[in-house]
């Protein structure tokens, strides 16, 4: 569903007459009145912030899922976690974490600790009990501030949700290469269809710590087996072609 929504995004943004229909290699078919058709491959570029994101979203889903189970009122709860400490900047995970992953590597017993830690900070939370601390996660965490706030609202349903907040990366040329590169195998099966071209569209740009931050790109050229390659940024709806 959200893969139809920027490949009619990219449409109203971009200045050509076309329809898209759903295909399977390539993603999209664009056709215009004339009967031409177009092959459109969408990839979704993210920084390698989305493992340790992953990984902590998980624990949350597991105690949303347990939530239900304690005698506490249906509630709305939002959590926000300080993304540059998640990703391990100076804490005691170094000797037990890749550091170029960003994700860190728990034992099972860790992760049911952590998980129990930040699950009896959110009932305290709910109990009326403002302290976001916990022994637990200060001696991992070395101290630093990892939950900067807990919200919680009487609701209908029990749910919780998880904000890392506002920490983007720089798109950098070598990061659209590397998307490319990886993309450019599957040109050539692409263009046995009856595809006139084949464009690639990379999208990025949203409010998520695991997107991209884009600046002015600048006149990027890469030499590649697509015919049009297009970067989407979601947020501002702007659209960059390249070369």
């Amino acid at each position: 569903m959200l893969e139809i929504c920027h490949a009619a995004k990219f449409l109203s943004l971009y200045p050509v007459d076309y329809d898209v229909l759903k295909s399977e290699a390539p993603d999209f078919i664009l056709t215009n009145r004339e009967g031409q058709r177009i092959g459109l491959e969408l990839c979704r570029l993210v920084n390698d912030r989305q493992d340790t994101i992953g990984f902590y979203q998980g624990i949350f889903r597991n105690i949303e899922k347990e939530l239900p189970n304690y005698n506490v009122p249906k509630s709305f709860i939002e959590i926000t976690l300080n993304l540059k400490t998640l990703l391990g900047e100076v804490n005691k995970w170094e000797q037990r974490m890749h550091i170029k992953a960003v994700k860190p590597c728990l034992t099972q017993e860790d992760r049911k600790q952590l998980q129990s830690s930040f699950m009896n900070m959110i009932l305290r939370k709910i109990e009326g009990n403002n302290s976001l601390e916990d022994e637990y996660i200060s001696f991992l965490f070395n101290g630093r501030s990892v939950v900067e706030d807990i919200r919680v609202r009487i609701h209908s349903t029990m749910s919780l949700v998880t904000n890392f907040g506002a920490y983007p990366k720089l798109l950098t040329e070598e990061a659209i290469r590397n998307m490319i590169a990886k993309k450019n195998q599957k040109v050539i099966s692409y263009k046995k269809s009856s595809c006139r071209e084949i464009w690639l569209l990379i999208i990025t740009g949203n409010v998520g710590s695991e997107s991209y931050r884009l600046d002015d790109l600048g006149n990027i050229s890469i030499d590649s087996a697509f015919d049009r390659m297009f970067i989407l940024a979601d947020f501002c709806s702007r659209i960059y072609e390249m070369r």
